[in-house]
């Protein structure tokens, strides 16, 4: 039996009956017309939506090994360092404190300055020892509460280096300021900037870092305050 849908030229009343006779459930569906490459628009879709969640992860999430603590709680921490050497740099009458004595058969972390080889040790530079050996305690602190952290530093604008950590021999022509580490977090806009794992200058093994510059009440930059987190490559 031919479906109405195919009879030409029939009269209403015989499309009735037709209608009648050829029961609801077996009559065809009307013609969808459906948009051609609708599947192209949900892939590009797709696509955009894959492209917009890398972008996310990829400035906001930790780098990778960077799993095991709160990077939240370790930014706020180097914040507030970061704040306190400010004050520090910029009060004349800042607490000081005198400078500890190396300790290189040290167990546990200890704190350790130096000057690059060749760079003249001026007042300015021991006035920077003596402040920033008061504010040791906030370095071990750091470290106490973060034992996934295995250093803590800070690299100043005069090429002082100062770090807790547990002893390492480091090479005298060591110079914070040329370490990328320092130089890239300068382009941070005045963030906590994490780097990809690299050789740790201090110990040789695999370590991510997160790194704050440090400015001084009118702007001036006086370095960059740092932690190194072990990176297990296996």
């Amino acid at each position: 039996m031919t479906y109405i849908d195919n009879v030409v030229g029939v009269d209403n009343k015989h499309a009735e009956v037709v209608q009648a006779v050829i029961p609801e459930e077996n009559r065809p569906l009307p013609h969808q017309h459906r948009p051609h490459f609708r599947w192209l628009w949900w892939l590009g879709a797709l696509l955009a939506l894959s492209v917009l969640t890398w972008i996310l992860t990829r400035t906001t999430a930790a780098p990778a090994g960077v799993t095991t603590f709160d990077r939240g709680q370790v930014e706020t921490a180097l914040n507030i360092l970061s704040a306190h050497i400010t004050d520090a740099y910029d009060n004349p009458n800042a607490a000081t404190a005198q400078v500890p004595a190396e300790q290189m058969d040290s167990e546990v972390p200890v704190p350790s300055f130096q000057v690059p080889q060749g760079v003249a040790i001026t007042e300015g530079i021991e006035r920077e020892k003596a402040v920033l050996s008061a504010l040791l305690p906030e370095f071990a602190d750091i470290l106490t509460r973060y034992p996934e952290l295995n250093a803590v530093y800070f690299g100043s604008e005069s090429g002082l280096i100062v770090r807790y950590m547990l002893p390492t021999v480091l090479d005298p022509n060591y110079d914070p300021r040329e370490r990328p580490w320092y130089q890239q977090t300068l382009d941070a806009d005045g963030q906590v900037f994490w780097t990809y794992p690299y050789a740790d200058a201090f110990t040789g093994l695999q370590v991510i870092t997160g790194a704050k510059p440090v400015y001084s009440g009118n702007g001036t930059l006086i370095g960059v305050v740092a932690v190194d987190m072990l990176y297990d490559v296996h």
